[in-house]
C-alpha cells in the first residue's frame, strides 16, 4: 500500500495548508478523488469520481495533482502502479481526517487492484 513522504499526518497538513475553498461555491461535503501512485511514487491519472460541485471538483483535483511524491506500493518487494481513492472533505470547519470506515473502505479498494 502507498503511503505519503512523512505517514498520513503529513497528508493531512498538506491538505490543511492547501485546500482553498472557491469564492462562490456553496455546496459542502466530500469530493472522491481515484488517482494512481506510481512504481516511483508520482501521482497520475487523477480524476473525480463523485463530485459535488464543479468547482469543488476542480479544487479537489488540482489539490491532488500537486500533492508531493508519496512511497510507492510493493507486491513481493517490487514496487507496484497502485490505484487510490481519497476524499477531500469541504464545509465550513477545517478539513478533517478520513473516518476509520473510510479507511477501512480505502484498503478494501486498493488490495482488489493488487
Amino acid at each position: 500500500m502507498p503511503t505519503p513522504t512523512g505517514g498520513i499526518e503529513s497528508l493531512f497538513a498538506y491538505i490543511r495548508q492547501n485546500l482553498r475553498y472557491p469564492a462562490g461555491a456553496t455546496a459542502t461535503g466530500k469530493v472522491w478523488i481515484d488517482f494512481v501512485v506510481t512504481k516511483t511514487g508520482t501521482i497520475t491519472n487523477a480524476k473525480v469520481i463523485k463530485g459535488l460541485d464543479p468547482t469543488l471538483d476542480a479544487e479537489a483535483l488540482r489539490l491532488v495533482q500537486q500533492m508531493p511524491v508519496w512511497h510507492p506500493g510493493q507486491h513481493n518487494k517490487q514496487p507496484v502502479d497502485v490505484e487510490y481513492t481519497l476524499p477531500i472533505r469541504f464545509g465550513p470547519e477545517p478539513p478533517q481526517e478520513p473516518t476509520g470506515r473510510e479507511l477501512r473502505r480505502q484498503a478494501r479498494a486498493q488490495r482488489r487492484i493488487q
